[in-house]
């Protein structure tokens, strides 16, 4: 978190699922890092199930955390993953990337 605050990044916590955590490790990771700085964590993500997005963002709420999505999209060695929309059902809303834009001017 602090190098990502060093480098004027927004730091949140990516694809939460892929930690393979029960809710609690996660919340305690959460927490510990939610002191350290963190902003929010990526609820929408190209391999969460519905459950699991609705779990994130309990988390989210609990924690005060902003939400954010992605397609973890990193070119041809994730073959089927596209830019944006992941899998293909990805959708991202722009009132997302606007209340994190909105959080990092006061970081």
């Amino acid at each position: 978190v602090k190098l990502v605050q060093e480098a004027e990044g927004v730091p949140i916590l990516a694809h939460p699922m892929q930690y393979h955590m029960n809710v609690q490790e996660l919340g305690l990771l959460i927490t510990k890092l939610k002191e350290a700085g963190l902003i929010g964590i990526e609820a929408i993500y190209s391999t969460h199930s519905d459950a699991d997005e609705r779990m994130i963002r309990r988390l989210a709420s609990r924690y005060g955390l902003l939400i954010s999505g992605g397609s973890d999209f990193h070119g041809s060695n994730k073959p089927g993953l596209d830019l944006a929309v992941g899998y293909g059902k990805l959708y991202v809303p722009s009132s997302l990337l606007d209340d994190i834009r909105t959080a990092s001017l006061h970081l």
